[in-house]
């Protein structure tokens, strides 16, 4: 075989020649080179599995006890768990609460949580677990919370008779103050103790014992700042039989204590002494316990908080009485001295809307800031924060959005670092808008009160200062002469009647020989007693028994009653002069009723009317200064006047209450002949200014009737539904309505108009302009 060699055969063949050599060593004998180790790689290892799903955990929650107002609630998490058993977060919420709850809600970020319920009625809790891995569980949990079960106990058996520690069923949540509530004022005892029961020793022996109470109050703070009052009325031990019971009343009065004794028995003398010093020696009361006061019957004493130790004292008030009976009472005046606390703006009795500023002063005993807390309706509020100086200075504003239009309390507490207690109850009435918000035109000082109003100018009765009269703004005071003197030792005397520019009333000064003279004050404030002056006979009738109330008033003349015989003094106030007017000869007449006055031509006639027993009906009869007698006008009794109509009223009975009968009406010049109303039962009428109005009560007795008016003798009259028939002046009928307290009603539009939407105090009314007293607040309505 022939090899043909090609160039690429030989290129081939030359390089498998030397990969031989290559192979054994080379070419140079020594053999072909060592192969290379082969070196096998495992195969790579298989994924893993992927990790299980995250399993969210479950939430449980529970409740321990019984939900309830003022107890602690605890809520329970803890039986939560997680499926893969990792650690676990909590977190409560508050989801809804009752109305008005302000509860908050404790450690809400752990696994025990807790709640006080502060108002009855449904609270739902939301839990809501986690396990760190995006993992979360939720529950809720729904509780009915019951009202509060909370009493006031005693340590000691009722009646009690002595000291007495006073304590609630607990455990308590939060601080209790103690209070003794009496004739609507709360006396503050102290603070309960931080024991859980809130105790109290509290000293039963100087509390007056009193058909309604006293009633002990224990005020819990609950956490979030309601008020929890908790109230039990304490039966107090009788004394024994024949002995003498002494009550004693703290109160605070610049930097004194006030102490007032009342006692079972009339006392001649009552010795005070502080830590066996004398204080004060009084031979009568001069303080009265009760508004209205008819006549001092308590013992005031003031202990300067100078005199009282770091430690407290003993006031020791020994009575003796008109029998040598003697009792004494141990007082212990704490050490502790409250805050000084004033609020002089608002007054008690303000008309507010929005953003009330507040002045005031609000300071520790020892010069230190306080704290303040405010409530409305016994809910806190935002309030002012107490000032840093002394002097009154304003406070900050009280915010009364959200607060519903209406009478409200507003009650201001200071409190120092050593928990002593001062407040000021104020009763506010807040206004539907600003426009209704009018300021007073006259705050009445503490312990003022207002009795009369007549031509721009105001009667006051002060006890310390006297009587005096005023312009509404303040201005033109005067103090009537005497009057001092007389409201020290008559408490009872509530002035008499506005006469032109001064004052005319009975009373008992010190130049009256009798009971009562009457005595008109000018306006200077001078007083001149008219019975002295009176030289119309050589002895007076009522030289002997005085002169009695006032029984009609007019711009010159008026009547008073004669009380020794039941009869009339005619008052000329021009010349100072009285008249006295004997009564008609009626057989066993021995009930005097009402008496009209009206002057015609310049001739004062009297209207008045006699019944000879309760039994039967009364007889009117007309008197007049010119001829001086007195004969017979009508049956009847009960007579009003306006100067131009006459109005009375005819029943089968005479002192009677309700009474089915006539309203007979007459022009008194005897013009036009009467005009009688029938009414099923007689009720009230008012004749003034020219209009008559009158209401009787429906045939159910409990229902009146409708308010009738009348304008002209003999006319159709008009009929306001739904109302109740307060007074007519200034031709202006005042009624009470379902709308307002007091709506005016003018019979020639035949419209209403608002007066006041409260009720008030005391209202006033001098022809078309009504004041209205709110508190200590007086409120100046014109037509």
């Amino acid at each position: 075989m022939t090899l043909i060699r090609t160039p690429r055969l030989v290129a081939t063949l030359a390089s498998l020649a030397a990969l031989g050599l290559a192979g054994c060593g080379g070419g140079d004998g020594e053999g072909p080179p060592a192969e290379p180790p082969v070196v096998v790689q495992p195969p790579p290892p298989a994924p893993p599995p992927p990790p299980a799903a995250n399993r969210a955990p479950t939430a449980l929650a529970t409740a321990a006890g019984e939900a309830r107002v003022g107890r602690r609630l605890a809520l329970d998490g803890r039986a939560s768990s997680d499926p893969d058993g990792d650690a676990l977060s909590h977190r409560w919420t508050l989801l809804s609460a009752p109305a008005g709850s302000r509860a908050p809600l404790d450690a809400a970020d752990s696994a025990l949580a807790s709640l006080v319920p502060d108002v009855a009625g449904a609270y739902e809790f939301q839990l809501a677990v986690g396990d760190g891995r995006a993992g979360e569980g939720r529950t809720t949990l729904r509780l009915q919370a019951a009202a509060p079960d909370f009493v006031v106990r005693t340590d000691a058996p009722e009646p009690l008779a002595g000291d007495a520690t006073l304590s609630l069923n607990g455990p308590v949540e939060g601080r209790v103050q103690w209070f003794l509530r009496r004739n609507g004022e709360r006396e503050w005892l102290g603070t309960g103790a931080a024991d859980g029961a809130a105790t109290l020793r509290w000293n039963a022996a100087r509390v007056a014992r009193t058909v309604f109470g006293p009633d002990v109050e224990a005020r819990i703070e609950l956490p979030g700042g309601r008020l929890l009052p908790v109230s039990r009325r304490i039966d107090l031990a009788e004394p024994p039989s024949g002995a003498i019971r002494l009550a004693a009343t703290l109160s605070r009065a610049d930097d004194a204590v006030v102490v007032d004794l009342v006692a079972s028995s009339s006392a001649v003398e009552v010795v005070a002494r502080l830590d066996g010093a004398e204080l004060a020696r009084l031979a009568r009361p001069n303080h009265c316990a009760g508004v209205p006061c008819a006549a001092f019957d308590t013992w005031r004493f003031s202990v300067p908080d100078a005199r009282i130790g770091a430690a407290g004292a003993v006031l020791r008030l020994a009575l003796r009485d008109a029998v040598d009976r003697e009792a004494t009472l141990d007082v212990q005046l704490p050490a502790v001295r409250p805050p000084r606390l004033v609020i002089g703006s608002p007054v008690d009795g303000q008309f507010v809307f929005g953003s009330l500023p507040v002045r005031g002063q609000a300071v520790a005993a020892d010069g230190t800031p306080v704290r303040l807390r405010w409530f409305i309706d016994d809910e806190p509020v935002a309030g002012p924060a107490a000032p840093s100086g002394l002097a009154a200075e304003p406070l900050g504003t009280l915010a009364l959005d959200g607060v519903t239009a209406g009478r409200h309390r507003v009650t201001v507490e200071a409190e120092d670092a050593a928990g002593a207690l001062s407040r000021v109850d104020l009763t506010l009435f807040v206004a539907a808008s600003a426009a209704e918000a009018v300021p007073p035109s006259l705050v009445l000082p503490a312990g003022v009160g207002l009795a009369g109003w007549r031509g721009g100018r105001v009667l006051l009765l002060d006890r310390a200062a006297g009587a005096r009269l005023q312009n509404l703004d303040g201005s033109g005071a005067v103090t009537l002469a005497g009057t001092p003197g007389l409201l020290a030792t008559d408490p009872a005397w509530a002035g008499g009647a506005l006469v032109g520019d001064g004052l005319l009333a009975g009373a008992s000064l010190p130049d009256c020989p009798v009971a009562s003279c009457l005595y008109q004050w000018g306006p200077d404030g001078r007083a001149t007693n008219l019975s002295l002056r009176d030289t119309t006979t050589p002895r007076p009738p009522w030289a002997a028994a005085g002169l009695g109330g006032l029984a009609a008033v007019g711009d010159r003349f008026a009547v008073t009653l004669q009380p020794y015989d039941g009869g009339l003094v005619l008052v000329d106030t021009a010349t100072g002069r009285l008249r006295f007017i004997e009564r008609p000869a009626v057989p066993e007449a021995n009930v005097l009723t009402r008496v009209a006055l009206r002057v015609a031509d310049g001739v004062p006639e009297l209207l008045f009317s006699l019944a000879p027993s309760l039994t039967r009906e009364p007889t009117l009869f007309r008197w007049r200064a010119d001829s001086g007698t007195a004969s017979v006008f009508s049956p009847g009794w009960q007579p009003v006047t306006d100067g131009r109509r006459l109005a009375w009223t005819r029943a089968p009975l005479a002192i009677a209450s309700w009474n089915p009968g006539t309203l007979v009406t007459a022009p008194a010049d005897g013009s036009q002949p009467a005009v009688e109303y029938p009414l099923h039962e007689i009720g009230n009428y008012v004749l003034a200014d020219g209009v008559l109005a009158w209401q009787a009560l429906g045939r159910e007795r409990s229902l009146p009737g409708p308010v009738q008016v009348s304008v002209a003798h003999g006319d159709t009259p008009q009929a306001i539904d739904g109302s109740i028939l307060l007074h007519v002046a200034g031709g202006w009928v005042y009624l009470t309505t379902g709308r307002a307290a007091i709506e005016a009603y003018d019979p020639a539009t035949r419209t209403l108009r608002i007066v006041a939407r409260e009720r008030p105090d005391q209202w006033l009314v001098d022809g078309g302009v009504v004041l209205l007293r709110y508190g200590r607040a007086v409120l100046r309505v014109a037509d």
